[in-house]
């Protein structure tokens, strides 16, 4: 059995079965991947293994960006207000991805008013 799961979906007690997964013990095993913005959940539901993911650096949020948004062939301008865009979303890629995509293909006025709605 693999689940992939946010801890959005429960609180901080670690009850896998409030989330639908049964505590089963069998020999065959399972493999769960939780994401979690609080380390307290991993704590709580004694995880064997937790990787600790960091922002990225800049030249790596743009690439990200660049590549999620379209913008190889991109106007002058919209590249501006893209790199703007790009280093609001402070090295979060999920922001970084959810921005780009929604602007991908917009028009440059779409572009500079991204910023004051985010």
């Amino acid at each position: 059995m693999e689940a992939l799961k946010d801890d959005k979906e429960w609180n901080d007690d670690g009850d896998l079965r409030k989330i639908g997964i049964p505590l089963v013990k069998d020999e065959k095993g399972c493999k769960i991947i939780l994401t979690t913005r609080n380390y307290n959940v991993c704590q709580h539901m004694e995880c064997e293994e937790t990787v600790q993911l960091k922002v990225l650096e800049d030249g790596e949020a743009w690439t990200l960006f660049e590549m999620n948004a379209g913008l190889k062939k991109a106007d002058s301008r919209v590249i501006g207000e893209a790199k703007k865009i790009a280093k609001e979303c402070k090295g979060l890629p999920l922001a970084i991805v959810t921005l780009a995509k929604a602007l991908k293909g917009k028009a440059l006025d779409r572009w500079k008013d991204a910023p004051k709605k985010t």
